[in-house]
């Protein structure tokens, strides 16, 4: 079963082509490769987040880079590598599920989907040709909800062996924890989708055998990552608290209403397909003809809000098309039953797999455009490559975009090399480099020790706030040098609330030691 001919050969396709493609040649937001591979490095050193450093993030998707960093000897290529044996870890997984839960169509189209959601190379919001490895990590909370759905919503009345059943809860469990030690965000909406659940799950409101299963795969899943942390709860807690408050800074910039405006098309979609299938009879109905349009209802607004807190991704919405893809299954199912002979089921269906197919057709699009960008890099314009041979693979393509141009193409690839020659020149690999920047990639860079202390990644009133950031002590930890840009890739806005924060500190503690056209580089007193 695990072997079929189109599932094994469609992901180690989309796998596969993650692995070759290793780090995408970049169109937009060319800094964020360095907030995996920097905190992927501090997790080979064993540093921890909230514990070592502040971070809005939990550990796995470090962890996750951590592990393509040892895979591929330390190189950029780490990013896509990565992916590649998540992406497979998690189509597998989806698949599994999809066992008994989804008619085989969509069993093979959701487990390809689970994948790509995990690797294709562009920021969700945006469109497949600006590739980049910008926040990833949205990328693998949909996938986890994906997988929670597929469990939670797939065929209504399904009767499994006990060992299944709880199986299955426990995996759901799993993935609720994961979310957990994600990003928060994701968790605030796979928690209440997992309740959701215990009232469409089995006969009764709670089937023992489930929750038992939940609860166990919560449990286990919590307690690893909290011995990892050190069971430092106040710690983690803190750091959730420090990343809301400034989130919710900019959360009033941003209109709800602008983001459904921005998918009229999948709107249109979703509502037709539950109205032809609301139309089309009881065999399509979920327990009553207010369950579907109700489940329909919570799957957009926990779109809705992951896409208003994702702010840099604020016009994608992919739990449409999960919910399109779990709606396109029941139809089918109900046109098999009946001969072919429905229609409107028929007609429902076409609208609900066009909503699923959409976002499934970007992703493809999103791998397909990164790998003719990495086989031919020059195709449209010359990318910029970094003069340090391990950091060569990373290509950055120029962008026109003013908020976004410092962080692109040559005008970040040279300050990033001006940036190493200069430590190279004034330091030595004792030092523990600290850089005051949306990311630091000088330590990944040069091969050196991180510092503790810092943060995961920098940005005022988006990460951190003038009232909630981290203390002088903990963001400058033990750093012996720290690198101020005199041109900052990080937009104004996101960067100079953090140096009116923090300058004083830092000529309190450190001198000016040396500069370049680029850097200014203080050094411990």
């Amino acid at each position: 079963d695990l072997h079929s001919f189109p599932t094994r050969r469609s992901s180690d396709l989309i796998c596969g082509a993650t692995a070759l493609i290793g780090i995408a040649p970049t169109l937009i937001y060319g800094q964020d490769a360095f907030f995996f591979l920097e905190n992927g490095w501090r997790a080979v050193w064993g540093l921890r987040p909230h514990i070592d450093y502040s971070s809005a993030w939990g550990p796995l998707i470090f962890l996750v880079e951590a592990l393509g960093l040892r895979l591929t000897h330390f190189s950029v290529n780490s990013i896509g590598v990565a992916n590649a044996v998540s992406g497979m870890v998690v189509g597998l997984w989806a698949y599994l599920l999809g066992r008994n839960r989804l008619g085989s169509a969509s069993r093979l189209m959701g487990a390809l989907y689970a994948a790509l959601l995990v690797c294709a190379p562009y920021p969700l919001g945006t469109r497949p040709w600006r590739t980049s490895h910008s926040m990833i990590y949205n990328r693998y909370g949909y996938a986890f909800l994906l997988l929670i759905a597929i469990e939670s919503f797939g065929r209504e009345g399904l009767v499994e062996s006990r060992g299944r059943e709880w199986l299955a809860a426990f995996s759901t469990g799993m993935a609720l924890a994961l979310t957990m030690f994600l990003k928060v965000s994701f968790f605030l909406v796979a928690l209440p989708l997992v309740v959701l659940s215990l009232f469409f799950h089995g006969p009764t409101l709670f089937n023992f055998r489930r929750v038992a299963g939940l609860a166990a795969g919560f449990a286990v899943t919590t307690f690893a990552f909290l011995a990892y942390l050190r069971f430092d709860v106040l710690a983690i807690f803190n750091a959730w608290r420090v990343a809301a408050a400034a989130r919710s800074i900019r959360l009033v910039h941003l209109s709800p209403v602008s983001v459904l405006l921005e998918h009229k098309f999948d709107l249109l979609l979703l509502a037709a397909g539950i109205g032809g299938a609301l139309w089309g009879g009881d065999a399509v109905r979920w327990r009553n003809k207010f369950t579907l349009p109700a489940i329909a209802g919570f799957f957009l607004a926990a779109d809705l809000s992951l896409a208003v807190t994702n702010q840099a991704q604020s016009y994608s919405m992919p739990l449409l098309a999960i919910f399109g893809l779990l709606v396109a299954d029941r139809l089918a199912r109900a046109i098999h039953a009946t001969s072919g002979n429905g229609s409107r089921q028929a007609a429902a269906l076409a609208l609900c797999g066009l909503l699923f197919l959409y976002h499934f057709g970007m992703d493809v699009g999103g791998i397909a455009t990164a790998a003719v960008r990495k086989a031919s890099p020059a195709l449209w314009a010359t990318p910029a490559k970094f003069s340090e041979a391990h950091l060569a693979p990373y290509l950055l393509y120029d962008l026109q975009n003013e908020y976004f141009r410092a962080s692109s193409g040559h005008v970040y690839v040279n300050q990033i090399d001006d940036g190493i020659r200069l430590l190279r020149e004034h330091c030595n690999p004792n030092d523990r480099v600290q850089t005051i920047e949306m990311q630091n990639p000088f330590p990944f860079a040069l091969g050196w020790r991180p510092p503790r202390g810092g943060a995961a990644s920098t940005a005022f009133n988006y990460l951190q706030s003038a009232k909630y950031h981290p203390s002088f002590a903990e963001y400058f930890g033990d750093a012996t040098a720290v690198m101020v840009p005199k041109h900052p890739a990080t937009p104004p806005d996101l960067i100079d609330g953090i140096d009116t924060i923090y300058f004083p500190a830092l000529y309190e503690r450190y001198s000016l030691a040396a500069e370049s056209q680029e850097w200014w580089l203080y050094q411990v007193k």
